[in-house]
């Protein structure tokens, strides 16, 4: 948690060694706009004391930081993450207090008046996150970066900022944690002009009843695009006969999960709209949670959110079933689990039955599912 820990490259306008090639005293960082924005002290190629100039907290113009053997000891040690956001870690007495950041926002916002970042205190608890924000790295997506930016209190998580980043590109979208489930959004943005820009407010909302049952509702501007309920289960169980489809998910580790999904209700009109060429990154993420099982985030667990744009990995073969209103099947696949470990499939085309195949192993019955879905 500490600057050191960072391995920062510092750079400094000109190096001063000692006779023994080592740094000595005070080497200066300035930087492009001409102004110092850090000075180091060092004695016999050791940092000593760090003071930096870029940020202002908490009334403080000047950010010092003191190092005993090596290692953050009393003050501020500043140093920023892979995306520039600035971390300031506070030590009193060698131990760690706190830690300060800001949004990449309001980054973005400030960007060249960085003395006007609102930076967030976070506070830890037995060493658990109490209070504040922290930024995740970790996750990476087919075609993009993903950072997540968490925020916390009383020990949860309440929001996270999504921010989607590529080559020229950066998208915010965010979920807010509900009693029992999330919402996930992207906000309109002022001054937004152009017409090839889809700037409406659109949200998604996951309710869980329990782990296994749900509902789903997509809105653009409070009006409903679509909404379904979801249930999952185990493949040796009966489907319900009720309007909808159900989804046949196989995992790596041969385990199969099937997802039922009832009581739809869609606006056409405003479904094509939001699958149109200037669709909004929510629409890719409903169209996501509609490929595999709906992810289950937790306000307190470490989360792999990149399940929201991105498909499960750990899916190799899925399947779908779609029945008519009456609960009979009418296009795909239906699944059965027989005894010791075998299957049956059941494929229909206008509620026909043109295929079927029994004890199957899970092997066959995946590359026979393959096969008939590329006729």
């Amino acid at each position: 948690m500490n600057a050191q820990n960072k391995n920062m490259e510092y750079k400094y306008d000109q190096e001063k060694l000692n006779n023994a090639g080592q740094r000595e005293g005070e080497l200066i960082h300035t930087s492009y706009d001409e102004k110092t924005e850090y000075k180091h002290l060092y004695k016999d190629g050791k940092l000593i004391e760090e003071t930096n100039y870029r940020y202002f907290l908490e009334g403080k113009r000047e950010l010092v930081g003191k190092y005993q053997e090596g290692k953050p000891f009393e003050g501020h040690f500043v140093y920023r993450n892979e995306f520039e956001i600035p971390l300031i870690d506070y030590y009193q007495n060698g131990r760690f207090i706190a830690q300060y950041t800001c949004s990449l926002l309001d980054l973005i916002s400030n960007e060249g008046q960085e003395f006007n970042l609102k930076f967030i205190k976070t506070t830890y608890q037995n060493n658990k996150l109490e209070n504040g924000l922290v930024h995740k790295e970790e996750f990476r997506l087919e075609d993009a970066h993903l950072l997540a930016s968490e925020y916390y209190k009383d020990g949860k998580i309440t929001n996270v900022d999504f921010w989607v980043m590529a080559v020229h590109y950066a998208e915010l979208i965010k979920l807010k944690f509900l009693p029992n489930g999330y919402i996930i959004y992207k906000e309109s943005l002022p001054n937004v002009e152009d017409e090839a820009i889809d700037n409406k407010f659109r949200s998604i909302k996951v309710e869980f009843q329990d782990s296994k049952n749900g509902n789903v509702v997509y809105e653009v501007e409070n009006k409903l695009i679509t909404k379904y309920s979801f249930s999952y289960a185990d493949i040796s169980q009966q489907i319900k006969p009720i309007a909808g489809f159900i989804s046949y998910f196989f995992f790596n580790d041969n385990t199969v999960l099937m997802a039922q999904n009832y009581n739809l209700e869609t606006d056409k009109k405003l479904y094509n709209e939001a699958y149109g060429p200037n669709s909004n990154l929510i629409s890719r993420v409903f169209l996501v949670m509609n490929n595999q099982p709906i992810p289950y985030f937790s306000n307190q667990d470490n989360n792999d959110y990149s399940f929201v744009l991105d498909l499960d990995k750990r899916i190799n073969t899925n399947a779908v079933l779609y029945l008519d209103e009456k609960g009979n099947p009418l296009r795909g696949f239906l699944i059965e689990k027989e005894k010791q470990d075998k299957y049956k499939y059941t494929q229909y085309e206008d509620s026909k039955v043109v295929s079927q195949k029994e004890t199957l192993s899970l092997e066959t019955l995946k590359e026979s599912i393959l096969k008939a879905q590329q006729q």
